[in-house]
């Protein structure tokens, strides 16, 4: 009897069917993988948006003369400062937060990102120093602080 070299049908099967189930796992493991980066690039970018505007919003505080809008103890949408005798005006548009003042208007918030529910609520005694409270919320995480003047 002379033997033959090569591969029974069953073992060829089962080898296809093992490349088959091995295949799944690592397509399973990459797609994950994918999943996971994106949602944590997403989260990035709303935390980055979130402090540049904190920061903005503070740095422009700290260097207001006065506090247009909203009048103390009133809340609004608009934010209205005066900074070196020009009006900077900070509102909602197309869910993004523009800041208007003497040179232009330009948007705080990234494109990744949509913004709502922005809310300003000014704090504090009529001879003292003004604070303000900020809400607003980017793609669905919702932030509150207060910042002061000088």
């Amino acid at each position: 009897m002379k033997l033959q070299k090569g591969f029974t049908v069953v073992e060829l099967i089962l080898y296809a069917g093992l490349l088959v189930i091995f295949l799944g796992i690592l397509s399973n493991l990459f797609l994950s993988s994918i999943d996971i980066k994106t949602t944590s690039e997403g989260d990035s970018s709303i935390g980055q948006d979130a402090r540049l505007i904190i920061a903005r919003l503070n740095y422009d505080l700290l260097r207001a003369s006065s506090i247009v809008a909203p009048a103390l103890g009133t809340s609004s949408g608009t934010l209205t400062l005066t900074i070196n005798g020009v009006n900077n005006s900070y509102a909602l548009s197309s869910n993004k937060l523009t800041l208007t003042d003497g040179v232009g208007t330009s948007n705080l918030n990234g494109s990744e990102t949509s913004l709502t529910a922005l809310n300003f609520q000014t704090l504090g005694n009529t001879n003292g120093k003004r604070t303000v409270k900020v809400t607003f919320t980017i793609s669905g995480q919702t932030f509150v602080t207060s910042m002061g003047t000088r």
